[in-house]
């Protein structure tokens, strides 16, 4: 969530010509990806601390988006070039993919949710975030159709485990349900926000 206070303080800083700072803001998401949660307030002094300081001061300033697409929203609603830094795991730490106390149980716990047979040599893939559509989880759907097509099987399993997100107004759960079931793939898609907790 943001915090409209620390942000305001730091475009306050920022922008304070007597300090001249060169600043770089990493951005994860902006207000307007978020509903009414944040522009939706009825307190428009909220509203407008939120506008002016998210997403953060644009003169000499860097500004670094985790994806294109936010890349693309800051350059049509600023005019304001951004630079894209994914915040993704780095799959070459070997601490990854290993059995610990945390997921040694989650093949079982998968396969108790789940309404269709999980094999034990299954390959799941996680999709580790909200069910939202600017998330783009259509593209892991078909990418374990692909997965499945060429393996000549059905078992790569895709694991979602976030939320559907109250800011999201259309029905996007539903609508990937409804892709994984055109697409042959719905008993491969696992819904496992019930269990996978942070």
């Amino acid at each position: 969530p943001m915090h409209a206070p620390l942000g305001e303080a730091i475009k306050n800083v920022a922008e304070d010509p007597n300090l001249k700072l060169a600043s770089v803001f990493h951005n994860h998401d902006h207000p307007w990806e978020r509903g009414e949660k944040y522009l939706g307030s009825p307190y428009g002094a909220a509203v407008d601390v939120v506008k002016e300081s998210f997403p953060g001061p644009l003169e000499r300033t860097s500004v670094l988006v985790i994806n294109e697409h936010n890349r693309r929203a800051l350059q049509e609603r600023y005019e304001k070039e951004s630079h894209k830094l994914p915040n993704v795991m780095d799959f070459n730490d070997q601490r990854f993919g290993k059995k610990d106390a945390y997921n040694g149980d989650l093949m079982e716990a998968l396969q108790e949710i789940h309404p269709f047979p999980i094999p034990e040599d299954a390959l799941l893939l996680g999709q580790v975030t909200r069910v939202v559509g600017r998330k783009n989880i259509e593209a892991s759907i078909e990418l374990l159709k692909g997965i499945n097509e060429k393996r000549g099987d059905k078992k790569t399993f895709l694991v979602i485990t976030g939320e559907e997100s109250i800011g999201d107004k259309r029905p996007y759960k539903k609508e990937l349900s409804e892709l994984a079931k055109r697409l042959g793939v719905s008993e491969q898609v696992v819904w496992a926000a019930d269990i996978v907790k942070p």
